[in-house]
């Protein structure tokens, strides 16, 4: 319930109260109404022009003309800011409305953000749009994820392309409160190359999962006496998967004692088998709370997942404890801190990691490693860590690889840089991780194929480490997720995939989660179950031959075979790899 002062201030300040179509509850103007106005451009340089025009057939008078006129090295370095005028509380069910056409020959692009209005930036929304000469109007639902007093907050139209010419207009930002969800607010739905159902590239795809990701069985079933049982029913049923589809954990809520602590560990046991901790093996946490991380560990450990530790570095004086920040003008004693940091937790956590990010997010995160003379202090990072642990495996992780379109060219050029230059100065760099964090501006797979493709000729594995899919019309969510999932599994270099949360009480994008906050299933995360535990699952029903054989393809993974003849009954169990299995049961 909003206070006396903050009705106060949307009043004040030109926000108001209004009833809403389509059934839904009155809301709040959070923008300011009125015509467009210049003062929201803001860009570096020789970037980005603006005008406001008049309108005509459409729901609005007037709308604002952005010539972007060369490309920025980022896309918020040419942008319009628009102030919020009305608070905002975190959870409200918030949504973003707004009318675009290109003016250029081609489409134009742009990214609806909705953010805190300095750093660290906290985003609630980041929706990617492409539109064509003719008005379209887009929505945008999202949860607030934070609490913002008028001002602490903007909505942002990214304009950081190659040069075009947009128009946008008709600009609201409807705030419901807390009485609606975001799933009853209206969407657009999201669209992609190879979306179509018989696409090609999903073909080639399937094709090679079977081939790569399954091998051969074979039950030979015999008497007491040694001699085949024809006519034996035969039973194959899949226990796991060999390949680690996981999800990050919040490792507060998978130690804690309420009824939704409870549920949480109950679906990670159900749906995962590997799991990362999302922050408290950073070093922030660490440097303040050393039981919270292991103690997860241990638990996910004890219950046969395998862990992602996350992260030794994130190389930025943002993501280091103020204690090290306050080093960064001496050399000397930062490489030390780090040092002593990497010997500290990595040996704590000794053999209870199978893998690590030793350096996180290196591309746009160079201020520490530029203190310390450049890459050559991250090698040393890296053949520490491996002084330490020698049984993890040493990741680095990077985002904006698959994600953005693919469009991103210039940061996926950097981190091959990186990882070259990490190879050839002899780091035991053991994984190359592509976090995999999707808007609206969704990759094609074909474009995702191509992009492992150039990252696989390093020779490591590939890990998907931090997948979510930020897409509020729920179908194309759900069918985005269902593609993505053919593409990645289906590329031999992969290794595994794991998702950055899984639900809406603990995830960093509440929108992006399999489960809402009530632990209602989703159809993105009964996509992630239609394809883990149905597609990709084997559980056959067989019967024996003459010689008392039957065989079957199944997916690589954990089994039990349970074997009904002459009255009996008889299980066991075997694991399956390449390049197959063969398992005798012998009738007593």
């Amino acid at each position: 319930m909003r206070t006396i002062l903050e009705i106060a201030l949307v009043l004040l300040l030109g926000a108001f109260v209004t009833h809403s179509d389509a059934g839904l509850p009155p809301y709040t103007r959070i923008l300011p109404e009125g015509a467009p106005q210049l003062a929201w451009l803001n860009s570096v340089p020789n970037t980005l022009q603006g005008k406001v025009v008049s309108v005509q057939t459409q729901p609005f008078t007037e709308a604002i003309e952005l010539h972007t006129l060369s490309k920025p090295q980022n896309t918020w370095e040419a942008q319009i800011v628009i102030p919020t005028v009305a608070p905002v509380h975190k959870g409200d069910a918030l949504l973003g409305i707004f009318y675009a056409r290109s003016l250029s020959e081609h489409e134009a692009r742009t990214e609806f953000v909705f953010e805190r209005a300095g750093d660290p930036y906290t985003k609630s929304a980041e929706f990617e749009v492409n539109c064509g000469a003719k008005w379209q109007k887009f929505y945008v639902p999202f949860q607030a994820a934070e609490d913002y007093a008028p001002g602490e907050a903007h909505v942002c139209f990214r304009l950081g392309y190659a040069p075009q010419t947009i128009l946008i207009g008709g600009i609201e930002l409807r705030d419901y409160g807390s009485k609606v969800s975001v799933d009853e607010l209206p969407t657009t739905p999201i669209h992609y190359d190879g979306e179509e159902p018989d696409a090609a590239w999903r073909k080639e795809a399937e094709a090679r999962i079977r081939r790569i990701r399954m091998a051969p069985i074979t039950i030979e079933v015999l008497d007491s006496a040694g001699k085949p049982i024809s006519d034996a029913h035969v039973h194959v049923a899949m226990l796991r998967h060999a390949f680690p589809f996981g999800s990050a954990v919040n490792a507060v809520d998978l130690l804690g004692n309420t009824p939704d602590d409870e549920k949480y560990r109950q679906t990670i046991l159900k749906l995962f088998n590997r799991a990362t901790i999302e922050n408290q093996l950073k070093w922030q946490w660490w440097a303040f709370d050393r039981q919270t991380g292991p103690r997860a560990v241990q638990w996910l450990n004890e219950h046969h997942i395998s862990v992602r530790g996350h992260n030794l570095v994130w190389p930025s004086w943002r993501y280091m404890p103020d204690s090290v920040t306050a080093l960064q003008n001496n050399p000397s004693a930062l490489a030390q801190a780090i040092d002593d940091h990497i010997r500290d937790e990595l040996g704590a956590l000794k053999g209870q990691c199978l893998e690590w990010d030793v350096v996180n997010e290196p591309v746009d995160n160079h201020e520490v490693y530029d203190a310390l003379g450049g890459l050559d202090a991250v090698v040393h990072w890296y053949q520490l860590a491996h002084e330490v642990d020698p049984t993890t495996r040493l990741f680095v992780n990077e985002y904006n690889i698959l994600e953005v379109g693919g469009t991103d060219i210039n940061h996926q050029n950097r981190y091959a840089e990186i990882i070259q230059y990490l190879l050839d100065h002899h780091a035991p760099l053991q994984g190359i991780g592509v976090q995999c964090h999707f808007n609206s501006s969704l990759t094609p797979p074909t474009l995702i194929l191509q992009i492992l493709d150039r990252f696989a000729k390093f020779g490591l594995p590939i890990e998907v480490t931090e997948l979510d899919i930020n897409v509020p019309n729920p179908q194309s969510q759900a069918q985005y997720m269902r593609d993505f999932l053919i593409a990645a599994f289906s590329h031999p270099a992969v290794s595994g995939i794991v998702m950055w949360g899984f639900w809406a009480g603990a995830h960093w994008i509440p929108q992006a989660a399999l489960f809402s906050r009530d632990w209602h299933l989703r159809p993105v995360g009964e996509a992630w179950e239609e394809m883990v535990f149905h597609r990709w699952w084997t559980d056959e029903q067989l019967q024996t031959n003459a010689q008392g054989l039957c065989t079957v393809r199944g997916f690589l993974g954990d089994y039990t075979v349970t074997v009904t003849a002459n009255g009996k009954v008889q299980t066991t169990q075997f694991t399956l790899d390449k390049p197959g299995a063969r398992v005798t049961i012998r009738l007593r």
